[in-house]
């Protein structure tokens, strides 16, 4: 049989036998479903009051917002493009970091490496492209459009 002290109390778990010690606030002490509030007709009145107040807003306030909708012409696309424009001020991006190094690594070594390749393989590759254009025209693909 549980020991009931003020707010405190303590049961038995019967298979184990250990004691448990359960403490009572008395916030909890209308939780129980079956444990029904004293009855006090200002506080019930003032519920209703409530209740019928919030009930006549939400019925106003969608009736204004549908209201809203239909009075409101939709914006033109061009206005809808300037309302998401970004901010007015001007970016300035933030100050390098005095002390931040980074590590060379042979990854990076080696496409440097072949950046210098390579360039020199365009620099010699240039007066052949410029005599192939003087020759054919201009050498950019040119895209014509299909005719149904």
């Amino acid at each position: 049989m549980p020991k009931a002290k003020p707010f405190i109390v303590t049961a038995k778990h019967e298979p184990t036998g250990l004691l448990e010690r359960i403490t009572i606030h008395n916030t909890h002490k209308f939780d129980d479903p079956l444990i029904r509030r004293p009855f006090n007709p200002e506080r019930a009145e003032k519920a209703k009051r409530d209740i019928e107040e919030l009930a006549l807003r939400a019925h106003l306030f969608k009736k204004q917002q549908l209201l809203d909708r239909i009075s409101d012409p939709a914006p033109s696309l061009i206005d809808r493009i300037d309302m998401q424009a970004g901010p007015s001020y001007k970016y300035e991006p933030p100050k390098p970091l005095p002390n931040i190094h980074f590590q060379l690594t042979k990854i990076l070594l080696r496409t440097s490496e072949y950046n210098k390749m390579f360039a020199a393989t365009a620099d010699r590759l240039e007066p052949v492209f410029a005599r192939m254009e003087k020759k054919e025209g201009n050498l950019e693909p040119v895209i014509r459009p299909t005719e149904p």
